[in-house]
C-alpha cells in the first residue's frame, strides 16, 4: 500500500502551486537558505525550505556511525533549498514487496525515487502570517512509515496542514535497513543510526526552528508506523529528554510485536563472507563494510532482512546508546519523557493478510500459529507456567464466530479483527496502561473510510487499511494540480477538516478539542479505558461495552 500511496502522490505532484516568489531566511552557524513560496490559492499560502542538511553525509567513515552534527553543516553565499534532496537508499523491490502485502493496488503509474546514501536532510514548512506573540509557531516533527527499510519524507506534503492549521511542520529523513540498523552488539557497530538520525533532527529543531519562527517550547513528535514505532521509542530515550513535548504515534509503538529486533552476531559472518572480509577483529569488519560497494550492501541487506531498533544500550562499550534498557524496564522504573502522547490505529490495519474467503479449519489454524508465535518461550515469574492450550482456546472462543455462519466471509472479517488487535488494537491499549500513570494519553481508532475516486478499487468490504488515515490527516482533499481521476465527496473534505482540527489542536494545546463539537474526547485511564472513534459521527467508546 505505501507504493501505492506513493504512486499516486509522485503523479500528483506537489499538493500546492509554486508561486514562483523566493526568500531568503539566515540560519544562524549554518547560513543562508533561499526557498519558496507555495499557493493552495491566492489568499492561502506558506513557505518552504527543502534539504536542509542537519548532520554531516553518512558516508564513507561515516557509514554505520552516529550522525556528526556539531558542528552543524554550513555553506557560504547562498543555499538553493527550492527542491527535496534524495531519499535514503533503498531497494525499489523492498518497496514493491510492501506495496504488495500492504493490499491496495497500484493507483497510478509510479514515477522512480530517487535516492542517496547522502540524505541527511530535513525540509520545514511554515505558514503565512505573524505567529503568536513573544512564542512563535507550533512545530511537528514528522517521521515518516515504511518498516525501517523504505519510505521517504517527501511523500506526504504538509503545506495543507500547515496553511489551514498554523503550524509549522518539518519533515526529516533517517536511514534505513542496513545502513541505518546494522549491529554489531558493540562499540564497532552499535546499531540504531537511524533512530540517532532521528534525535539529531530533533537536536536540530531545538537550535535552529526560532530561525524560522517556530517554537523550540512547543514541538510535536508525529510518526506513523515505523514513524509511530521510532516516536514511542523517543518517550524512552535520555538522548531525546527535552527535544519535544508531546507525541502522535499513528498505526504502531514498541509494543508492537517484534518491533524491536534482537541483534544477532550470525549477520556479520553473512557479510564477512560475502565481502571478503575478516571476521575478526569486529573494527576490522567494519571497515571493510564501510568501504564495501553500495548497491552489492543493500541486495545483501534485503537478502537477510529484518532491520529495525535494538536495545543498544546492553551491548559492550556504548557510551551514548538511544535505548538503554529494554521498554518494559523504563516504563516500570518511570525513566521515560513523560509528554500528552495522542495514539491510535485503523480499523483495518492488515487487512492486507485475508485477500479471500476463510474457511473455518484455515482460520482456527492461522490464529493459531500467529498466537503460538507472540507467547514468551520464558517467563519471567518462574513460580508461574504457561499453560498455551489455554490461552490458545481463549483466543479461538473470543474471535471464532458464536454459531458457524452460511457465509465464509464471517471468517475472514474475525480473523481481520485478530491480527489488527494482536498488533494495533492491543499494543496501543497495553502503552496506554504504561503510559497514562505518567501523562495524558488520548487513544483513538479510525473508521472513516474515503470516498474518493483514488480508492475505487479498494475491495467493498474493507474499511479502514493502515495508511488511509493519512490523506484525510494531511488535508489530501485541498491539494491542488490534482489528477482529474481523483475526485473528492464534500464528506472528505469536512471529514478531513475535523481530522485535521483534532491532530492540530492536540499538537498546539495538548487537548485534541474539536471545534463546534458537543463530543469530548476523554483521556484514557486504566479506571475509565476509553477510545475516541474517528468516523462521519465522532464518539467515545463506553468502556462497559466496547470490544477492544
Amino acid at each position: 500500500m505505501l507504493l501505492s500511496l506513493i504512486s499516486l502522490l509522485l503523479v500528483l505532484g506537489q499538493c500546492a502551486r509554486p508561486s514562483g516568489r523566493s526568500l531568503l531566511v539566515t540560519i544562524r552557524g549554518q547560513g543562508i537558505l533561499q526557498g519558496k513560496e507555495i499557493q493552495l490559492s491566492r489568499t492561502q499560502r506558506a513557505f518552504v525550505f527543502y534539504g536542509i542538511p542537519f548532520a554531516e553525509p553518512p558516508v564513507g567513515t561515516l557509514r554505520f556511525a552516529a550522525p556528526v552534527t556539531k558542528p552543524w553543516p554550513s555553506w557560504t553565499g547562498v543555499r538553493n533549498a527550492t527542491d527535496f534532496k534524495p531519499s535514503c537508499m533503498q531497494l525499489d523491490k523492498d518497496l514493491a514487496q510492501m506495496d504488495k502485502l500492504n493490499l491496495a493496488s497500484r493507483l497510478f503509474p509510479t514515477k522512480p525515487m530517487v535516492y542517496d546514501e547522502d540524505c541527511l536532510y530535513l525540509n520545514v514548512y511554515i505558514p503565512d502570517g505573524k505567529p503568536p506573540r513573544g512564542i512563535g509557531w507550533p512545530v511537528v516533527v514528522w517521521f515518516h512509515p515504511g518498516d525501517f527499510n523504505v519510505g521517504s519524507p517527501t511523500l506526504w506534503d504538509a503545506t495543507a496542514f500547515v496553511i489551514k492549521q498554523k503550524v509549522i511542520v518539518v519533515t526529516s529523513s533517517y536511514r534505513l535497513n542496513i545502513l541505518g540498523f546494522l549491529s554489531s552488539q558493540d562499540d564497532n557497530c552499535p546499531g540504531n543510526f537511524g533512530l540517532l538520525d532521528q534525535a539529531a533532527a530533533l537536536e536540530w529543531v531545538q537550535d535552529h526552528i526560532q530561525d524560522f519562527n517556530g517554537s523550540n517550547s512547543d514541538v510535536v513528535l508525529w510518526g506513523h508506523s515505523a514513524g509511530a514505532i521510532s516516536g514511542s521509542l523517543h518517550l524512552l530515550s535520555e538522548l531525546s529528554a527535552g527535544k519535544f513535548s508531546r507525541a502522535v504515534l499513528m498505526s504502531g509503538n514498541f509494543f508492537v510485536p517484534r518491533s524491536i529486533k534482537t541483534a544477532d552476531l550470525s549477520v556479520l559472518d553473512k557479510l564477512a563472507e560475502e565481502f571478503y572480509c575478516d571476521r575478526e577483529p569486529v573494527y576490522n569488519l567494519m571497515q571493510c563494510l564501510r568501504a564495501a560497494k553500495l548497491d552489492s550492501l543493500l541486495e545483501k541487506g534485503s537478502e537477510i532482512g529484518g532491520w529495525g531498533p535494538v536495545v543498544d544500550g546492553l551491548f559492550k562499550n556504548v557510551s551514548r546508546p538511544f535505548l538503554k534498557y529494554p521498554p518494559e524496564v523504563l516504563l516500570q522504573d518511570g525513566r521515560i519523557n513523560k509528554v500528552p502522547v495522542m495514539a491510535g490505529y485503523t480499523e483495518m490495519e492488515d487487512v492486507n493478510l485475508a485477500s479471500g474467503d476463510i474457511s473455518k479449519a484455515m482460520f482456527d489454524e492461522t490464529v493459531r500459529e500467529a498466537a503460538l508465535e507472540d507467547m514468551p518461550t520464558v517467563l519471567d515469574n518462574s513460580s508461574c507456567t504457561l499453560n498455551e492450550d489455554l490461552i490458545l482456546d481463549s483466543i479461538l472462543f473470543y474471535y471464532r464466530p458464536t454459531s458457524v455462519p452460511e457465509d465464509q466471509s464471517v471468517y475472514r472479517r474475525r480473523f481481520i479483527d485478530f491480527t489488527t488487535d494482536r498488533k494495533y488494537g492491543s499494543s496501543v491499549f497495553q502503552l496506554g496502561v504504561s503510559l497514562s500513570k505518567y501523562s495524558p494519553f488520548y487513544l483513538y481508532r479510525f473508521d472513516y473510510k474515503m470516498k474518493t475516486s483514488g480508492i475505487a478499487d479498494t475491495r467493498d468490504w474493507v474499511s479502514v487499511p493502515q495508511q488511509y488515515d493519512l490523506p484525510l490527516i494531511w488535508g489530501m482533499p485541498y491539494w491542488t494540480s490534482l489528477s482529474p481521476q481523483v475526485i473528492w465527496n464534500s464528506i472528505d473534505k469536512k471529514m478531513s477538516d475535523a481530522v485535521m482540527g483534532l491532530f492540530s489542536n492536540f499538537t498546539k494545546y495538548s487537548i485534541p478539542a474539536q471545534s463546534k463539537k458537543s463530543i469530548t474526547w476523554h483521556p484514557y485511564t486504566v479506571e475509565d479505558p476509553r477510545i475516541f472513534i474517528i468516523d462521519k459521527n465522532f464518539s467515545m467508546s463506553d468502556s462497559e461495552r466496547f470490544v477492544y
